[in-house]
């Protein structure tokens, strides 16, 4: 379970702790006093078991905390798109790969969205699956706040 902690002294007790346990080759010893030193001052979770520490987070990943534990760590920007243009009614999406680049081990892609034969978005990945997700946040941000198709 993930906790906010706002006590300075478990901040500090915490950090010390996880930090002890880490490899030498993570950090030298006065990085890591300063890492403990800062970790008092910062928005501050841990992941507890049992109430045993067994990691903590610091301020810089806020945003991703919090859509962790609310359950958005992962946006499926297809699905979101789908069911935005589906809400006035039954429409056409369709995902083509336009550009292919690169070897076999590190491949690129290049694919855009059409929206009833109108190309509404394009993104890169380095999969199709990614490159597909990447052209549905394209298309998602062109429609407004009302679900309309921004000109």
């Amino acid at each position: 379970m993930v906790v906010s902690i706002e006590d300075k002294k478990k901040k500090k007790s915490i950090s010390s702790a996880i930090l002890a346990d880490l490899p030498d080759w993570f950090g030298l010893p006065d990085s890591t006093a300063e890492y403990v030193k800062c970790s008092q001052e910062l928005p501050f979770w841990a992941e507890l078991e049992n109430d045993t520490a067994k990691g903590f987070i610091l301020k810089y990943m806020e945003t991703i905390v919090k859509d962790c534990v609310e359950g958005k760590l992962f946006y499926d920007f297809k699905t979101q798109l789908q069911e935005l243009v589906q809400q006035n009614g039954e429409h056409h999406i369709v995902y083509s790969v336009i550009h292919e680049s690169g070897p076999d081990h590190n491949k690129a892609f290049v694919t855009e969205v059409r929206i009833n034969n109108i190309v509404t978005g394009e993104g890169k990945g380095r999969s199709k699956k990614e490159s597909e997700q990447n052209a549905a946040k394209d298309a998602l941000n062109k429609f407004d706040s009302k679900g309309v198709l921004k000109n």
